[in-house]
């Protein structure tokens, strides 16, 4: 086993020396002084081996980290912020909890897909009658016409902002809330950053929201009645801007 051994060391020895041009035998062949300057001229060899080796590595790292530089691979890519998800109600078993998916379908792109779960199957809009006649709107639009106009609002819109709806509480105009069904009466202010020339980005008005509650126990909305206050600019003629 021993003997077995030693004649692996040696010819690993002799395998190592003879990659460099002198095997063990040449070596054994020198004396004294010979064989010094030969050892010194095998580790002269290695060191220039090394140096040159060390300079390669040092040439193609920089080559990579400036290819690298140049298309940005390793750049890490923006995200949304982690710890501001979007909210929302999965399962709006009050009223006000429907309400607030309607705010938070405006104020979170997140929730435009959302949005049709909180309408009923025959939801419609009712435009104000002023800005009907004014304006030239329809009367109504039903539930897809208002889905697209949301994804519109959202496409249009700049990503940065988007919009932002804020509700208030009519102090003469108390809420009517029954097992069923719900009247919800608020004043509103939205404001969008879009980019359609000629149209206000701030709107301003009152709305009456009637809800039902389904079978499922979850809150819809089934109508909305968009009615003019100080300003022109109504909820009405913002989604007629995005439903064309």
């Amino acid at each position: 086993m021993l003997e077995k051994r030693n004649k692996n060391y040696f010819w690993s020895k002799s395998r190592y020396s003879s990659e460099f041009g002198v095997r063990n035998s040449e070596l054994r062949t020198l004396h004294g002084g010979d064989r010094m300057e030969k050892c010194q001229e095998i580790r002269n060899s290695n060191a220039k081996c090394r140096n040159n080796i060390s300079a390669f590595i040092s040439a193609f790292c920089i080559l990579i980290s400036a290819l690298c530089g140049s298309c940005d691979l390793f750049e890490p890519r923006n995200a949304d912020d982690p710890s501001k998800p979007a909210e929302w109600n999965p399962f709006p078993t009050t009223p006000y909890m429907c309400l607030e998916n309607l705010v938070f379908a405006y104020n979170y792109r997140e929730n435009v897909f959302n949005y049709g779960t909180i309408l009923t199957t025959g939801f419609f809009f009712h435009f104000d009658p002023q800005d009907v006649r004014d304006f030239s709107l329809p009367i109504r639009w039903f539930k897809q016409a208002e889905v697209d106009m949301l994804m519109n609002v959202y496409f249009h819109s700049n990503r940065t902002q988007d919009m932002s709806l804020f509700l208030y509480e009519l102090p003469n105009q108390p809420d009517i809330v029954q097992s069923n069904h719900a009247w919800i009466f608020r004043e509103y202010i939205l404001y969008i950053n879009h980019t359609i020339p000629n149209l206000n980005n701030e709107f301003t008005g009152s709305f009456q929201l009637y809800l039902e509650r389904e079978s499922t126990g979850f809150w819809k909305i089934q109508e909305w009645h968009d009615f003019r206050g100080q300003s022109e600019w109504t909820f009405g003629r913002m989604k007629n801007a995005y439903g064309t």
